[in-house]
């Protein structure tokens, strides 16, 4: 404080408010609650980076700018960027300790197994590692502990230079392996940054994490000891032994491949939620049966003990399930990007998704074999294109098409049969290779220092430290500098968290001796899932299973009856739960409760049609080659995410001015649609295709309310979308989803004359209340009032021309509202209705849809002479010739396709449907033309 009063950056009334507190606590809170009112909070927050540089009187210092950050917390600033130990400070300690001590190149391949129950990920893993079938054939647990290869040449022991130098060979990592890595690299020179020793820990009695030290000079070591440590310290000493080193500044791993394979399992209650958890960027294999229907739904199959499997009918489909995985990695890929760049902004991680279909043994004779792949290319090619995630799908190259017709790769892991097995080692040579390919890794720097430990942690077996042990063992191994200790620490287990080795959450209002670290991330998403496994318990254990919900004091004998390992503090991993938007903490009676909405079954209840049109929700993805939003997806997550923020976040009651939450009702609730109420109404929740669904059902008192039909509708609309922005943004950020995508809302398209039969929206047009664009045709279509009245801006400002009548629904009575025979005026300035048709051409945009549609119909014969009356040039015609026909990369109908995608691209908002149609007319082609206007 005084040095701020000496800086002359607070006044002096201030001045002499803040020193007539009466303790020094709340001379500082009110000097913090200033700065954050006056606008001025950055100036508090370098005040805290300036006590932690100054190297005197540490301890004091830390514990005063301890007490700064608790108040920052409190006023929820805790994220922004400019606090030490975040980004920015976490790019200058790992930048430091890379400079000071050297570093490894780290070259990291993370593969994540996804798909339905047993479907074969885990034999298709240990086939891709050992190059033989899986003798186990029992379900897998919810996630399993990843294995490491490596495919380095230093560590195979093989003649096959070919395989070495292609990747198809890989060598499961273990300690032999990992000598030998280290063993043929060549020793570092770098020995001056580190003491011949480290301080040695003596076996002392604990000491309590808020007693301090009376050393506060210059350079003083922190006196905090922990029996624990001395497993640490062991570890260390034998890490130095086994690899003949005397410093770990000796230690070196010159171009270090590691390949961590991780299987999920198939169980939708942690597919759900795999974003929220997983912050590393990975490469996708989903795995689906190839024998059988997308279409068909699939049993639920979870391995309790290893040895009994328990089964779970399920609703959803094998298609359903495959959009989810893909959505899933699309999602986390959004998150990956935006942890790493932090550190180093070089490092791309780009999503990869490979196809998958298992049981190859299993397809049925010719000719329903060649009849089920075309089948699986149609729906993989057509429903997928357009996704945002389509263009991170690997693509099946000609020579490994089973038959030269699969689109996907086709296995047997099983390798029951000859031509089927011959077909299966080919294909995973292939995968290997494409996993070891340059555009599949991740190329990192870590200091060596930090590598080191992670060695080590990896190596006893306490997975669970807390952040004051490790502190401690970190400063003692001069791992991190005491100055800087928390800062550099903060940066250590952030970067090993984004490469999902650590798990780390800086909880806000939890203080530092509170936090705890995990030193193996599979350790902790183990037992997590874990929890989430109720549905497959026999027991329903204070009606968990059904409701979601668990009492405080409830939840360590939940955790014991599922088995969570006693290591892992209870209260902390709830903490953990809620931090990530997986559980909600709710105080009910002067009791706490937690809901934890993704361990509900799928119990395909009823869904009531709502008093009004269902409203929908979705984000619209900025392509990189459109001029236009055509892309649309709901990440993965957000949606549960948005179930735990409801139940959580009070809101302002509808229609009142008092501050109410809603209630989450569970006896109508399951893991995909959740009810919630308030007095003016009641909502359900939905998650179909890439969109969150509201179905509004009205009371049947509501016009005894003081509350419009149109301002509850406007009211539900703007509370929704603001705490799905909400959500987005922390999950994602702020501003890398702002950058990517927008939300969007409308009501569910149902137009008889819209092809597309997936389910889709009618935008909401801001500047036209009783009109809308269809997401899959980007044809303008009237709205009913029904429709209407979730676009109101003005409340009372379109006609309630509605009638209702009264249903029934789960006990309670509600109101539908139907359209009546008055039809709504449209203002002068709004386009006319669909009936103009030709006035609509001149302003609608053309979609891939309608482009994908020309391309495949009869004007492929002279695909040419149409480019070329749209203004297509001869050169882009020539290049879609070249890459597509000559090429063999396709035929015509890729070439028209790609032509006229690069017409638009260039010419942006002339491309109409006007235009196109005058060229496909002027070619001879009516009945495309007449086929695009219906």
């Amino acid at each position: 404080r005084e040095d701020l009063f000496a800086k002359e950056i607070i006044d002096m009334p201030l001045k002499q408010t803040i020193q007539n507190k009466s303790n020094s606590k709340e001379a500082n809170e009110a000097l913090v609650d200033h700065l954050y009112n006056s606008g001025t909070v950055g100036l508090v927050k370098r005040f805290i980076q300036v006590l932690r540089d100054t190297s005197s009187s540490y301890e004091v210092h830390e514990e005063i700018a301890r007490i700064l950050e608790g108040t920052l917390r409190a006023h929820n600033v805790v994220t922004d960027q400019s606090l030490p130990g975040q980004p920015e400070y976490g790019h200058r300690w790992y930048t430091e300790a890379i400079e000071t001590h050297g570093s490894i190149t780290v070259i990291i391949v993370r593969c994540v197994f996804t798909g339905s129950a047993r479907v074969g990920k885990s034999s298709l893993k240990y086939l891709l590692l050992h190059n033989t079938a899986r003798e186990d054939k029992t379900s897998t647990a919810l996630l399993e502990a990843p294995e490491l290869a490596t495919f380095s040449e230093a560590a195979i022991d093989c003649n096959l230079t070919k395989g070495i130098i292609d990747g198809s060979i890989w060598k499961v990592v273990d300690d032999e392996v990992l000598g030998k890595l280290v063993s043929q690299a060549p020793i570092s020179k770098r020995t001056d940054s580190f003491p011949s020793n480290a301080l040695p820990i003596e076996k002392t009695k604990k000491t309590a994490p808020d007693q301090r030290s009376p050393q506060n000079s210059k350079g003083a070591q922190s006196v905090q000891t922990f029996d624990s440590l001395l497993e640490l310290e062991e570890a260390r000493k034998q890490f130095l032994q086994k690899y003949n080193i005397s410093t770990e500044a000796e230690f070196n791993l010159e171009s270090c491949p590691l390949i961590y394979l991780l299987d999920t399992g198939g169980q939708p209650s942690f597919q759900h939620v795999i974003p929220l958890l997983l912050d590393f960027p990975c490469n996708f294999l989903h795995i689906f049966k190839a024998s059988e229907k997308l279409t068909n739904s699939y049993k639920n199959v979870y391995c309790c003990d290893g040895i009994t499997e328990r089964r779970k009918a399920n609703s959803r489909t094998s298609w359903e399930v495959m959009k989810q995985s893909l959505t899933a990695a699309f999602s986390m890929s959004m998150k990956s990007c935006h942890e790493l760049k932090a550190f180093d902004q070089s490092v791309e991680p780009k999503l990869h998704v490979l196809l998958v279909g298992s049981h190859l043994s299993h397809l049925p004779k010719e000719p329903e074999a060649k009849r089920a792949l075309l089948d699986h290319n149609e729906k993989i090619i057509r429903e997928l294109k357009g996704r945002p995630y389509a263009g991170n799908i690997v693509p099946v190259d000609r020579e490994v098409r089973y038959e030269g017709i699969a689109r996907y790769f086709l296995v047997d892991s099983d390798l029951q049969g000859r031509e089927e097995s011959i077909h299966t080692h080919k294909i995973a040579d292939h995968i290997r290779s494409m996993l070891s390919a340059k555009e599949f890794q991740l190329t990192m720097n870590v200091p060596k220092v930090w590598f080191c430990l992670q060695l080590i942690t990896s190596s006893v077996r306490k997975k669970m430290w807390k952040y004051t042990e490790l502190r401690q063992f970190c400063i003692q191994s001069k791992y991190i500098q005491l100055a800087h200790a928390d800062g550099q620490l903060h940066a250590l287990v952030t970067l090993f968290h984004s490469l999902g080795v650590y798990v780390y959450f800086d909880l806000p209002g939890v203080s530092r001796e509170e936090q705890w670290i995990c030193t193996d991330a599979t350790f902790l998403y183990k037992e997590i899932s874990k929890v989430l496994t109720v549905q497959y318990s026999e027991e329903d254990f204070c009606g968990f299973k059904e409701t979601g919900e668990v009492l405080e004091s409830q939840c360590e004998k939940l955790f014991k009856q599922h088995k969570v390992s006693d290591d892992i503090p209870a209260r902390w991993l709830l903490d953990i739960l809620v931090h990530v938007g997986i559980a909600a903490k709710v105080i009910q009676n002067e009791k706490i409760h937690y809901f934890i909405p993704a361990v509900l079954s799928e119990n395909d209840l009823a869904l009531p049609n709502g008093s009004l049109a269902t409203l929908g929700f979705t984000f619209a993805f900025h392509s990189q080659l459109m001029s236009q939003l055509d892309t649309h997806c709901m990440p993965t997550g957000i949606f549960h995410r948005l179930a735990v923020d409801i139940t959580s976040r009070e809101t302002k009651a509808l229609g009142q001015g008092i501050t109410k939450p809603w209630t989450y009702i569970a006896n109508q609730s399951d893991s995909t649609r959740f009810m919630f109420s308030q007095e003016a109404s009641r909502i359900l929740l939905t998650l179909e295709e890439d969109i969150i669904t509201l179905h509004l059902l009205v009371p049947e008192y509501f016009p005894k309310l003081d509350l419009t039909l149109s301002e509850l509708c406007k009211l539900i609309r703007e509370e929704m979308c603001e705490r799905i922005s909400y959500i987005s943004q922390q999950v994602f950020g702020s501003e890398l989803l702002s950058q990517k995508a927008t939300l969007k809302t409308g009501v569910i398209c149902r137009r008889k004359d819209c092809k597309d039969a997936n389910m889709h929206l009618l935008m909401f047009e801001d500047n036209d209340p009783i009109a809308g664009i269809c997401t899959r045709s980007n044809m303008y279509h009237s709205m009913t009032s029904r429709e209407s009245l979730w676009n109101c801006k003005e409340p009372g400002s379109l006609p309630e021309k509605l009638t209702s009548t009264s249903f029934e629904f789960a006990n309670v009575h509600y109101l539908r509202y139907e359209e009546t025979s008055v039809p709504i005026k449209r203002h002068s300035s709004i386009v006319a209705s669909n009936s103009s048709h030709d006035s609509i051409q001149k302003r609608v945009a053309i979609s891939n849809i309608q482009i994908q549609d020309v391309a495949d119909s009869e004007a492929v014969s002279k695909w040419r002479g149409v480019c070329r009356r749209l203004g297509v040039t001869d050169g882009v015609i020539t290049h879609s010739a070249t890459t597509y026909i000559t090429g063999e990369g396709g035929g015509p109908s890729e070439a028209f396709y790609a032509a006229m995608k690069s017409w638009r691209d260039e010419q942006g908002e002339k491309t109409t449907l006007s235009v196109l149609t005058e060229a496909l007319k002027k070619s001879g082609f009516h009945e495309v033309v007449n086929q695009l206007q219906k």
